[in-house]
């Protein structure tokens, strides 16, 4: 499952979006990294390229019902920002059911769950 950068302990993503790129990526990998606990550094090229913020289409809305996992989490990051920069993206709505609740063992992994409300806050946050 890609859990081998959990080894690092730190990195670096730069935001610098290609033209046409998926401006999420470096967020994803940022998000993606954090969860395994390595320390993202990032620069902030992607501020100076014009990037138009478009704002989803709310008349158009669509569901998203998160995995309980790792990709799951950084995925509805990722869809959620791309909402914001892709013409005529709908707006989404986030299922978070399947989300085992806080206190839960992580078999995967190890540790103890966070419940979805983290990934709840985040999400409000980036909206």
């Amino acid at each position: 499952r890609g859990i081998y950068a959990a080894l690092n302990n730190c990195a670096f993503v730069s935001t610098s979006i290609p033209e046409g790129g998926d401006v999420s990526k470096p967020f994803c990998f940022l998000m993606d990294a954090s969860m395994l606990g390595v320390g993202v550094g990032f620069d902030t090229v992607a501020a100076s390229q014009g990037i138009r913020v478009l704002g989803p289409d709310e008349l158009n809305r669509s569901r998203f019902q998160v995995p309980d996992s790792r990709e799951g989490w950084v995925k509805a990051v990722g869809m959620l920002i791309d909402s914001y920069f892709k013409h005529g993206a709908s707006a989404i709505d986030f299922d978070f059911s399947k989300i085992r609740p806080k206190g839960s063992p992580i078999k995967g992994f190890g540790g103890i769950a966070s419940g979805s409300g983290v990934l709840e806050s985040l999400l409000e946050d980036i909206r």
